[in-house]
């Protein structure tokens, strides 16, 4: 927020628009991203559990409801908020990768078209580049 803030670039101006980011980013962080997180969790720490496979549907229809919302929301739009790019968008797309191990955004029409289109943004290209360059020069040598 405070990066955005300082940026025209990532937070617009105007108060009832940066509200909407504002309510965009929170959403991403506190609503999306638990149930993404949880999914996450069940399949790379509890595979091998005998109640894995239906306590991962129980947490797979939660996900796929606020999926489900969010790509209701995208369907006529290009951003989350304030007809614009903000920082809500890079959120929610960091968010979206999570499961990128299910295919579960890309059933989700223009869920999938959102989060591809902004990973092609040759900003998010260049930062992923540089996050991924920065864990392989500290990962553990041997």
């Amino acid at each position: 927020m405070h990066l955005a803030g300082k940026s025209g670039a990532l937070a617009p101006e105007d108060a009832k628009a940066r509200n909407e980011m504002t309510t965009w980013l929170f959403a991403a962080l506190n609503s999306v991203e638990p149930q993404l997180q949880a999914l996450v969790m069940h399949d790379r720490f509890h595979r091998d559990k005998d109640w894995y496979q239906g306590a991962r549907n129980s947490v797979e229809e939660v996900a796929k409801k606020r999926l489900g919302d969010l790509a209701e929301h995208l369907k006529d739009r290009e951003y989350l908020a304030a007809s614009r790019f903000t920082v809500a968008d890079i959120a929610m797309t960091t968010v979206l990768r999570i499961v990128m191990h299910t295919g579960l955004v890309e059933s989700f029409g223009p869920l999938g078209v959102y989060k591809a289109r902004m990973e092609a943004r040759p900003a998010f290209q260049t930062a992923l580049a540089g996050q991924l360059a920065d864990i392989d020069a500290h990962a553990p040598q041997g």
